[in-house]
């Protein structure tokens, strides 16, 4: 039951931004920095990103702090040295 309700999960359009933030999890190296900026890309990132040893998540605590991001990934550059640090930050409207 379980593999089939997955499958119907996995096709449904208000999951793609999940499968969004699952690909680039793959996709970045195990030193990546990543900060997730305010909004309901929080939910998705805390949902479907597959963090690895090495990598660092930086959220704002749920403190609605609107712009967190792009300041945050800048601010891990320096602190950790990480070559490609990533801002996730999104709003997409059906």
């Amino acid at each position: 039951i379980k593999e089939n309700l997955q499958a119907v999960d996995d096709q449904t359009p208000e999951r793609y931004t999940n499968r969004m933030i699952a690909t680039l999890s793959d996709s970045l190296a195990d030193t990546s920095a990543i900060a997730v900026d305010v909004g309901q890309h929080m939910v998705w990132s805390y949902q479907s990103f597959k963090n690895r040893k090495g990598q660092q998540m930086l959220f704002s605590g749920g403190h609605g702090a609107m712009g967190y991001g792009l300041p945050a990934a800048i601010g891990a550059h320096y602190a950790t040295g990480s070559q490609w640090p990533v801002s996730v930050g999104m709003e997409p409207s059906r």
